[in-house]
């Protein structure tokens, strides 16, 4: 037999035919699977998106109630350590030490170590020295020329 410029032999008809339609079938074929899997990978990834999405809701809303309630625990505790006290006066640690080292922010060390903090003296702290609003300043403005007494 001849064979063609390729080094091989020629088919025939019958060969030749036989092998494209097996060629149709696996190109048939290959096309049904990407259409079933171009038909199911939007849905499943809208699926997982949905999923994710939900799952990101979830999380976010258990951080939420985390927070919730350690801000709750910090307002019904009467002695708060050295973070507790910096999250309840919404104050870095760093600078919280700066006060203390200055001495203007009451705090206990029973063991000579850790830093201690009564929440009622954290208040009161932090409501000391009161600016007077406006109207407040020309109320006593209006005493003192009235009684000529500081109030």
């Amino acid at each position: 037999m001849k064979k063609n410029y390729r080094g091989l032999q020629p088919k025939t008809q019958q060969e030749g035919e036989q092998e494209k339609k097996q060629w149709d079938e696996k190109t048939l074929n290959s096309r049904a699977e990407i259409n079933v899997l171009e038909s199911h990978t939007p849905k499943q990834q809208v699926a997982e998106k949905t999923l994710d999405t939900q799952t990101q809701i979830v999380l976010h809303q258990l951080s939420q109630l985390k927070q919730m309630i350690t801000e709750h625990s910090l307002c019904t505790k009467d002695v708060l350590t050295m973070p507790e006290a910096a999250k309840y006066l919404s104050l870095s640690e760093g600078y919280l030490y700066q006060l203390i080292s200055k001495g203007v922010i009451p705090h206990y060390k029973p063991n000579g170590k850790k830093l201690y903090f009564s929440r009622q003296e954290l208040d009161n702290w932090v409501l000391s020295n009161k600016q007077q609003s406006r109207d407040e300043i020309r109320q006593s403005a209006e005493d003192f020329l009235v009684t000529g007494k500081r109030t």
